[in-house]
């Protein structure tokens, strides 16, 4: 199969894809001075193979974690940091994940409070682990709530 092919995605012959090699692949783009995903250059062959990579993982991810509730949210939370993790720092961006993505999860994950319906999804680990994370890239891209 070539690399930059993606053909052959769902075939159990496809070795298995590591979080950390998709954070290798944009990492590189990030040694060009890029800052933001979504100003990456689609024809960009290095683009491309970062994006194959990254989808191979996510359906590979996916279909592993399918039939777990809590191994789903560890995927959704590694997903949902893939790109800051890699070193894209636009703040722009970043508060986009931060406030919007990030905190929702946050709130899925937590015990519900007196008075509130249990919530059958809590996750108290994840929710700590998702907690340190969005105090980590705040402090670290001087990110505030508008």
């Amino acid at each position: 199969m070539n690399e930059n092919n993606i053909e052959g995605i769902f075939s159990p012959e496809s070795p298995n894809i590591e979080r950390q090699q998709v954070l290798d692949a944009y990492k590189k783009l990030i040694n060009r001075g890029i800052t933001n995903p979504d100003r990456l250059d689609g024809s960009d062959p290095d683009v491309i193979s970062a994006r194959e990579l990254e989808e191979k993982w996510s359906v590979q991810q996916g279909n592993e974690t399918a039939n777990d509730a809590s191994a789903s949210q560890r995927f959704n939370f590694e997903r949902n940091f893939l790109y800051l993790d890699a070193g894209f720092t636009d703040t722009s961006y970043a508060a986009e994940v931060i406030f919007d993505l990030a905190e929702q999860d946050l709130h899925n994950l937590e015990d519900a409070e007196e008075g509130e319906e249990p919530n059958e999804n809590a996750n108290p680990e994840l929710a700590e682990e998702t907690r340190k994370k969005i105090a980590f890239y705040k402090e670290k891209l001087g990110l505030t709530e508008e």
